[in-house]
């Protein structure tokens, strides 16, 4: 039975919902449906953290001196990407801004030059060759605290432009995995996150939920899909994921899209250290000479956690 029950997981999150999702996209598409959907929150929890980036001077000044949030990455100023690192992180806060209540993010083309002796050796890769030229510098902003739990929601407007690959993710405030993808899109097939270039698939369809869990040594992941949400790339859309000890639920328009319940699995985002960081950024799918792109836009952050069960470090 319980051999059975792992399957009939994977089967719902590859197939079932994948198709209802299918479903509900055209028929919102042929309809021109753009009502954002909100996931409920459920009986019993608070809020703990929120964020509608009210301001007045329109700077990004309130984030800069907020204890709430960190610029750029722990693990260094790139990713070695297998030798050929996309893009290299902010550290300035100049990618991002305030405005009209809310928060944008932008890549900046601005092309920085390493020398073999500027990368540290956890970031090289037996591929990369120096002199090495990044061209693009991108945004990186994740929570102080850690979470262990709870409801996470955001509304995000992605944005246009190709080769982006913006992200909306929980990743592990001590340790690495675990981690939850509520969102990874991609702009590597046209500017509007097509999975192929024909009227059927040309837009709003690269659109990825996943999670990565076991340990360092060996890491594992459940597996991506796509899961097309209407005019994601022209209108805020709510993305949210429930995280408790029994499941992980994530949802795009008050859908779901994704659905985990193996205790095999789960047991890796229940451990005494599993606590994460809330992280929004851009990441590129190769290193472009110049990038020409829109804001990712986003609104309204919050965090609820039961009101019996608030687990922050």
């Amino acid at each position: 039975m319980y051999i059975f029950r792992k399957r009939f997981e994977r089967v719902y999150n590859r197939n079932v919902l994948v198709i209802c999702n299918v479903i509900v996209y055209y028929v919102s598409t042929f309809l021109g449906i753009k009502k954002k959907q909100k996931v409920n929150i459920p009986a019993g929890y608070t809020k703990v953290f929120s964020d509608n980036f009210t301001q007045f001077d329109n700077s990004i000044k309130r984030l800069k001196e907020s204890n709430d949030y960190i610029i750029g990455n722990d693990w260094g100023e790139f990713h070695h990407n297998n030798g050929n690192p996309s893009c290299y992180f902010d550290t300035t806060w100049n990618t991002t801004k305030l405005e009209f209540d809310t928060l944008k993010l932008k890549v900046i083309t601005k092309p920085k030059k390493y020398n073999e002796s500027d990368v540290p050796e956890h970031l090289r890769h037996e591929k990369m060759r120096f002199p090495l030229t990044i061209h693009n510098k991108v945004p990186f902003i994740k929570t102080k605290k850690g979470y262990k739990h709870g409801l996470f929601k955001a509304d995000i407007k992605l944005p246009v432009g190709l080769n982006l690959w913006p992200a909306f993710w929980l990743s592990g405030l001590t340790k690495w995995p675990p981690e939850i993808d509520i969102l990874e899109a991609y702009t590597d097939i046209n500017d509007k996150y097509g999975y192929k270039n024909n009227r059927l698939l040309n837009k709003d369809w690269k659109l990825q939920p996943n999670i990565h869990y076991g340990t360092k040594d060996e890491h594992k992941y459940y597996g991506a899909h796509n899961s097309p949400v209407f005019d994601a790339h022209n209108r805020f859309v709510e993305y949210a994921c429930h995280w408790t000890k029994d499941f992980i639920k994530i949802y795009y328009d008050g859908r779901l899209i994704f659905h985990v319940w193996d205790k095999d699995v789960l047991k890796y985002f229940n451990e005494d250290d599993s606590h994460m960081q809330l992280i929004f950024n851009i990441s590129l799918t190769k290193n472009a000479e110049k990038i020409t792109m829109s804001e990712m836009e986003i609104k309204n952050i919050n965090i609820y956690q039961k009101f019996l069960d608030i687990n922050i470090l």
